[in-house]
């Protein structure tokens, strides 16, 4: 495995592996001379390679531009009429908007 450039984006990524995949990312990394950092993003890269086919024009960014400006408009207009309050607004778009979750407290003691 060369010696890869410097990362001119740089992104960290974190997740968690089994003790089993990172013996083996290691003993790659020691066997290839590089960090486990470098298996990992060959790995990556190889994954992305094998499946670029499968997920290539699945994701227009120009349209999903359009869609965001689009409804970027409409709270404008919601919200300059009087449809809708700020809180609405950000209730709606926020990440878990749509979800509507309830605790059950009485429950707790149960669970201990």
């Amino acid at each position: 495995m060369s010696r890869p450039r410097k990362l001119a984006d740089r992104v960290p990524l974190f997740c968690g592996i089994e003790k089993a995949q990172h013996a083996v990312l290691r003993r790659v990394a020691l066997e290839e001379r590089c960090s486990l950092a470098d298996v990992v993003r060959a790995a990556l890269d190889e994954y992305v390679r094998a499946r670029a086919q499968t997920y290539r024009g699945t994701f227009d960014v120009a349209q999903r531009a359009r869609e965001k400006r689009r409804s970027r408009a409409a709270d404008r207009a919601a919200l300059s009429t009087g449809r809708r309050t700020r809180r609405q607004l950000r209730s709606e778009n926020s990440l878990f908007g749509g979800f509507r979750i309830e605790l059950d407290v009485r429950r707790l003691a149960e669970l201990e």
